[in-house]
C-alpha cells in the first residue's frame, strides 16, 4: 500500500442539481436522490490531516469542479444555471474533503488529460 501525495474532494449532486438535470430534457433520463450518478473524486494537492479546512480548500477548486460537474450532464452551456459561485455550487453538491488518499493496487499510477 502507498500513500498518495494528495488530498481528495468527493461530490455528490444535490437536489437543485438534480431538478436542474431533470428539466433539460423532458425525454431524457431522469436523476433522483435515490438514483444518483456515483460520486465524483477529484484529487488535489497534499494537505495536512490536522488541517482540513473544508471551506478554503474546496474554493480553490469548486469553478473547476462545478463546471466540469455540468458539463458531464450537459454540454451546451448556455443552459447551465447563470450563477455558479460557491454559495450555489455548495446548496448544489455534497462535498467531502479526504486529506489521505492510499493505493493499495500494486500497479504504476498512469494519468491523462481528461475533459467531460
Amino acid at each position: 500500500m502507498r500513500l498518495v501525495n494528495r488530498a481528495a474532494i468527493t461530490v455528490r449532486p444535490k437536489q437543485p442539481y438534480i431538478d436542474w438535470a431533470n428539466a433539460l430534457d423532458h425525454d431524457g433520463p431522469r436523476m433522483t436522490l435515490d438514483h444518483l450518478p456515483e460520486r465524483s473524486v477529484y484529487l488535489v494537492e497534499d494537505i495536512a490531516d490536522y488541517l482540513v479546512d473544508v471551506e478554503s480548500i474546496v474554493k480553490r477548486y469548486f469553478r473547476e469542479i462545478f463546471q466540469h460537474e455540468l458539463k458531464a450532464w450537459h454540454r451546451i452551456e448556455s443552459d447551465w444555471p447563470k450563477n455558479r459561485d460557491f454559495v450555489t455550487f455548495m446548496q448544489w453538491f455534497e462535498i467531502e474533503v479526504h486529506s489521505m488518499v492510499l493505493d493499495i493496487h500494486r500497479g504504476r499510477i498512469d494519468s491523462e488529460p481528461f475533459e467531460a
